[in-house]
């Protein structure tokens, strides 16, 4: 594809435009989500030190994440997934196939070096395609960004919080690498996608207890 979001369609797809405007309106409460508040009153209501925390963001949220980092003299790295199958629409801005995880950690917070390269990617980005999710949810990640980083700054068995799971990814990740997860999603739809990935990925059909 090249061009933009203008009158004419894009080659071959008659139906982006559609489709563009409606992943617009489904993910503007996700972009215009403050990340002041939850930083600084409940980020330790989660984890206790030394922790490492990530935080999938976009450019408009990354200074406010980097600017508490360093004011609270955290160690902070500036990680991204590339998507070779992004939504090709520009107007007079670069592409958006670039998401940014911006992790921040406690001295002293496990992070495990010498593991496989087949296995774990030390580097600070991922190529790896986008998946639609059927228009359930509109930025469902990758695996292997969250299985990476679980694995570099987690043990067999350590508990991982995500107290916004949005479409399950990081339980997932735990499940198949021996973590416990601990999870909170407040959106019904998307505790239904991420019900039906964590059967489809593992088999195991989750179960209501209460």
């Amino acid at each position: 594809y090249n061009g933009s979001l203008g009158s004419s369609p894009f080659p071959h797809d008659t139906g982006l435009r559609s489709r563009t405007e409606k992943m617009k309106a489904s993910i503007e409460r996700i972009y215009n989500f403050d990340p002041q508040d939850f930083l600084k009153s409940e980020l330790r209501l989660f984890c206790t030190k030394p922790s490492a925390f990530y935080f999938w963001c976009n450019k408009v949220q990354l200074p406010t994440y980097l600017q508490f980092a360093v004011e609270n003299d955290f160690r902070w790295y500036i990680l991204t997934w590339h998507k070779p199958n992004f939504i090709p629409m520009n107007n007079g801005k670069y592409f958006p196939d670039t998401e940014y995880l911006f992790k921040m950690a406690d001295m002293g917070a496990t992070f495990k070096t010498g593991l496989p390269k087949e296995i774990v990617n030390y580097g600070t980005y991922w190529v790896e395609e986008m998946n639609s999710g059927g228009g359930k949810h509109p930025t469902i990640k990758p695996l292997k960004p969250n299985s990476d980083q679980i694995q570099i700054c987690t043990n067999n068995g350590d508990i991982v919080c995500d107290p916004f799971l949005g479409s399950g990814t990081t339980l997932i990740a735990c499940e198949q690498l021996g973590r416990r997860c601990l999870a909170i999603e407040i959106d019904p739809g998307y505790c239904a996608v991420t019900l039906q990935r964590f059967f489809d990925a593992t088999g195991i059909q989750p179960k209501l207890l209460s």
